[in-house]
């Protein structure tokens, strides 16, 4: 259980973790975003609970503050670690995805041309210095203790475990190439009770609860890093696969978006299907589905009991190799 020096109250959460799994929880827990920024900056134990207001992201920071009323395309803002990067008081590097672009190098005198191109217009700028990443694969995972223990307390073991096993597959990021994984620690990114919780991008997939102990778990969140297209528009509908008890999100979608996908995946699943023909087969009544504000009907009671099918599978068995 996380520590009192957590920024907001645990309230027990690592003892609701199943709790949180069972009652469908951590769907729909993302808020809607359409491009991810982060800032390259050494190590994670040296942040302070605002790293924002430290070095170089600083005027970043300023910028976005004056022009905060252009800002009209939703995106986040993150530190993410990077020990091989030089500490500088006087550049920033910065990761922007789904593009999965290096702005490398950017000075104070450059934010302005930054913001206005990638932030404000959503587009690659030509005027600050950008080249595409070796790899668009990254898994980003929250390890900011100063600002939240329970995160710090889960992050670095969780990204260990992810390290080992895609360099097991030949994925790591020592074997480069672009198709392998990079994995990076990030400052905070909401969801305290959802700790660990682990990005996977070009995608923008988000998973919560997740643990290093739990093995099987991390074998599926990987499998899906390695498998999914480094197009993120293209893989925009994919189906996280039998990860869906951790599937917080995803970039591009707001929350009944990701609940609403969430509910087509299961009834599009094997087990839908035969759940249906035996319903069907008793003659028992179905429930009316609920209607999303895309006008579509998705199964959401079955969509539901599904999911706690599959979660109750989950809990029962183990997850420890």
């Amino acid at each position: 259980m996380a520590s009192s020096t957590c920024v907001e109250s645990c309230n027990g959460c690592s003892q609701n973790d199943e709790l949180l799994l069972l009652e469908n929880k951590c769907v729909g827990t993302v808020d809607l975003y359409q491009r991810h920024i982060f800032w390259c900056t050494g190590f994670a134990t040296k942040w302070p609970v605002k790293v924002e207001n430290e070095g170089m992201a600083v005027p970043l920071r300023n910028v976005m503050r004056e022009r905060k009323d252009e800002l009209k395309i939703p995106f986040k803002l993150t530190a993410c670690e990077d020990p091989l990067l030089p500490e500088s008081d006087t550049t920033l590097d910065l990761l922007v995805f789904p593009e999965g672009r290096r702005y490398r190098g950017v000075t104070a005198g450059q934010m302005p041309d930054f913001v206005e191109d990638v932030v404000i217009n959503g587009k690659q700028s030509d005027r600050v210095p950008n080249e595409p990443l070796p790899t668009k694969r990254y898994m980003f995972v929250c390890v900011h203790n100063a600002k939240d223990a329970r995160c710090g307390s889960a992050g670095p073991p969780l990204i260990a475990e992810l390290r080992r096993q895609l360099d097991a597959l030949g994925k790591g990021e020592s074997h480069g190439g672009p198709d392998s994984v990079v994995v990076r620690g990030c400052s905070h990114i909401g969801g305290h009770k959802w700790a660990g919780n682990v990005l996977v991008y070009p995608v923008g997939d988000w998973y919560g609860t997740v643990k290093a102990e739990h093995t099987k778990d991390l074998q599926l969140v990987v499998r899906q890093a390695v498998s999914q297209s480094t197009d993120a528009h293209s893989d925009a509908d994919s189906d996280p696969l039998l990860v869906r008890h951790l599937w917080r999100g995803r970039l591009g979608l707001d929350k009944d978006a990701q609940t609403a996908l969430l509910n087509k995946w299961i009834a599009a699943s094997p087990l839908c299907s035969a759940t249906k023909a035996a319903d069907a087969s008793a003659a028992v009544p179905t429930e009316t589905p609920a209607v999303h504000a895309n006008g579509q009907a998705a199964e959401a009671s079955l969509g539901s009991k599904l999911l706690n099918t599959i979660t109750l599978g989950y809990l029962g068995s183990s997850t420890k190799s």
